[in-house]
């Protein structure tokens, strides 16, 4: 497996622009190495004999159509977020809030 240096390491932070302190940076390089070793690992896999069709199946599903709730407000009532135009507001999970 392939370690990465912290001279790269600091050169992802640049480029992602994330912070890492010294302190954590020993840990984040051996959760980012086995990250790599797996991407290197799912390399090796031959998929040649998967039909291009397979891969059409597990695509997501986009609903056609909405279910109207007679009551509402009664549903909204249980929700512990915030409720806007009666829909349920929820932090983006790419916020960096």
């Amino acid at each position: 497996m392939a370690k990465l240096t912290k001279e790269e390491l600091k050169h992802l932070q640049k480029l992602s622009n994330v912070n890492i302190d010294e302190s954590g940076e020993e840990k984040f390089l051996s959760k980012l190495d086995s990250v790599i070793w797996m991407l290197d690992k799912l390399n090796t896999i031959d998929t040649s004999n998967i039909s291009e069709i397979n891969w059409l199946w597990n695509t997501l599903r986009v609903l056609s159509w909405t279910k109207d709730f007679p009551n509402k407000k009664e549903i909204l009532a249980n929700v512990k977020h915030e409720v806007v135009n009666n829909s349920i507001v929820i932090k983006s999970a790419l916020s960096s809030d």
